[in-house]
């Protein structure tokens, strides 16, 4: 009951701060302008733009929304009330992965069409969007402000570009694939790329070991910065 009530709060939060109509407006967009693309192009710009946007949507909004929250001092009455941790963290996840998988499935029909594999894109797109809200609670969580977590938030840019280069063929590092970010875009582009059993296998069991342990690297930090601290100030 309070998991659904928070995440009904925060979809309600999100919905009166406009983001449902600026992702609207933002995948019409998408979508119009896809169709100016050449044919032979289209489809691998569409995966790069659902894995580098639409996907990362969680990441871009749950700084402010975590950072506006500690302004407010909203996270430090969570002290006191009956919401767990990992309730509140769910809450943002499963609230943020609506607008971002509503977007992705726009984008697919009108570029793709039903003829796509969607059974398997929409859990790994969704264990993707999850993966990406997570990271960005961590770094939202130790910033002081939208400034200091876009700065921090470099570093996971630097790690997903640096990661991306066997993808295109610049390198060939098989300790990256350890990382989480060809796993994250195998579980897109499955849209248009066949992949081996073997490979969606362990693309999504990388993606959901890498969400357990952030999910743990997210609970602990909000421990210690949110909790803790508002225990202490009390």
């Amino acid at each position: 009951m309070r998991l659904s009530n928070a995440i009904r709060y925060d979809m309600l939060f999100q919905f009166r701060h406009r983001f449902y109509h600026a992702y609207f407006v933002i995948t019409a967009l998408y979508v119009i302008l896809l169709q100016f693309f050449p044919e032979n192009i289209r489809p691998m710009t569409t995966i790069i733009l659902l894995f580098s946007d639409t996907a990362a949507l969680g990441f871009f909004f749950i700084g402010a929304i975590i950072l506006l929250e500690k302004d407010q001092n909203i996270l430090d009455s969570l002290f006191v009330t009956p919401l767990k941790i990992y309730e509140y963290v769910f809450a943002k996840i499963i609230s943020l992965a609506v607008i971002a998988l509503l977007s992705a499935l726009a984008i697919v029909l009108f570029t793709f069409g039903f003829s796509v594999n969607l059974l398997l894109f929409i859990p790994g797109f969704l264990l993707v969007s999850s993966f990406y809200t997570l990271v960005g609670i961590v770094f939202s969580i130790i910033s002081n402000n939208v400034n200091d977590y876009f700065a921090k938030s470099i570093l996971v840019g630097l790690i997903a570009s640096v990661s991306l280069l066997p993808y295109f063929s610049v390198i060939d590092a098989p300790v990256l694939q350890l990382l989480p970010i060809l796993s994250s875009l195998t579980l897109i582009d499955l849209l248009i790329v066949p992949h081996s059993t073997a490979e969606l296998v362990y693309a999504f069991s990388n993606i959901v070991i890498w969400l357990l342990i952030t999910t743990f690297f997210a609970r602990h930090i909000f421990y210690k910065n949110i909790i803790i601290r508002a225990g202490s100030a009390r």
